[in-house]
């Protein structure tokens, strides 16, 4: 196997925005395969509606299939318990023969936190990050997060780097520098999903043909 990324996260569900944005790192960043891995319960967010973390998983595997540059990996439900990224990086240097670094996918709402992540120094040195740029963002120029200032630098209101500060708790600061960012206006989130759920209003063509049809036969978010 040549260059892979990784796609990690809830995916509560996965929608189509999701596999868009996997199909746009492939394109554009040359790698050969996309490996979505959703947590089996994430470090640093909260689920606002509960279901069993199987269905997530299930979804993930029905929103890919077809596609031979999509794969999935189960290990964080079979290692249980919270998901840390190191531990998962880690996995799949043992596993996988790649190419390089595998580029980590990264949605650029959670890079304000990234100075908070476990091992974040080797996890730096292991992966190359790949921001995936949400709109709400664009007038941000400086975010400061738990550990961690981040300088973004825009042209034409298209970010082309994202400058990481990461004070990491005694062994010093250092700095991560991200060019690699993926734009696309695609306004569309999991949150608003399950809500527009919630209310009794169709998700059809916000979610794959085949995981609508699994939200419908298993009433999830209701």
């Amino acid at each position: 196997m040549k260059r892979i990324g990784v796609f990690g996260g809830t995916f509560n569900p996965i929608h189509v925005a999701h596999l868009r944005l996997a199909q746009d790192v492939i394109e554009n960043y040359r790698f050969e395969k996309i490996i979505f891995i959703p947590n089996f319960t994430p470090p640093h967010k909260n689920i606002d509606v509960w279901i069993d973390p199987i269905h997530r998983l299930n979804m993930v595997k029905l929103a890919i299939q077809g596609n031979p540059d999509f794969l999935y990996e189960d290990v964080e439900f079979k290692r249980g318990g919270v998901s840390y990224t190191i531990d998962t990086i880690r996995f799949l240097y043992d596993k996988y023969k790649f190419e390089g670094k595998p580029g980590f996918l990264l949605g650029s709402d959670l890079i304000g936190d990234i100075g908070a992540w476990k091992d974040i120094r080797e996890l730096a040195n292991l992966v190359e990050f790949i921001v995936l740029w949400r709109d709400e963002t664009t007038s941000v120029g400086k975010i400061n997060g738990r550990n961690t200032k981040v300088d973004i630098n825009f042209r034409d209101s298209t970010p082309e780097t994202i400058n990481i500060s990461i004070g990491d708790g005694g062994a010093g600061e250092f700095s991560i520098t991200i060019d690699k960012i993926v734009c696309r206006r695609m306004d569309i989130t999991a949150s608003e999903i399950r809500r527009m759920i919630r209310t009794g209003k169709s998700v059809r063509y916000l979610v794959t043909g085949e995981v609508f049809d699994y939200i419908e036969k298993h009433r999830l978010y209701r």
